[in-house]
């Protein structure tokens, strides 16, 4: 009776057993291991207050930190009047023994951006107009002394008779010396 009632319960455990395993899938299902839970980042920025996005849309202002899965992704840091950046996040595995691996880990950890400033915006050149040039005579400076060349005597000019009346008759008129042309 003993054997039956052993028979009997190893019948249905095994039973229940298979059953358990073709619901669940495959039997490689049970080996493979369980998605990592997420890890903490931490961020900080030089300066601090920098906006910092993950891939899956979280966001914080360093210094701060937030759960992220563990995978490979890229972190943008960004405030403004500084160049955003970008930071790769890989997923490094420390080798284990045959029987154990510890979990994966995030690196860097923290994650730690320096900003650079951005250019200061060109200054915009603005070129003078052209002045219009209006040409005045000026008078002549006097050269000094010392620069005048040897003098040359001036030479005056003739000093006008005030106007007087023809006190003489107009001369007579004179024969010509020549003598006049033939008629025909």
């Amino acid at each position: 009776m003993l054997r039956v009632r052993l028979f009997a319960v190893t019948a249905i455990g095994l039973g229940a057993a298979l059953a358990g395993c073709s619901s669940s899938g495959s039997m490689s299902d049970l080996f493979k291991p369980s998605s990592p839970p997420p890890q903490v980042l931490q961020f900080q920025s030089v300066p601090a207050g920098a906006n910092v996005q993950t891939a899956q849309g979280q966001t914080c202002s360093t210094p701060c930190s937030l759960a992220v899965p563990v995978t490979s992704q890229a972190v943008s840091f960004s405030l403004n009047g500084y160049v955003p950046q970008t930071i790769q996040i890989a997923v490094h595995q420390a080798e284990g023994s045959l029987f154990s691996t510890p979990p994966p880990d995030l690196v860097p950890n923290p994650v730690v951006a320096t900003l650079q400033a951005l250019p200061p915006p060109p200054r915009k050149v603005v070129k003078p107009r052209p002045r219009k040039v209006v040409a005045r005579p000026r008078p002549a400076a006097p050269k000094p002394a010392s620069m005048q060349g040897p003098t040359e005597p001036s030479i005056a000019a003739p000093e006008q008779a005030p106007a007087q009346e023809n006190v003489f008759p107009p001369p007579p008129p004179t024969a010509s010396p020549f003598p006049p042309p033939p008629t025909r």
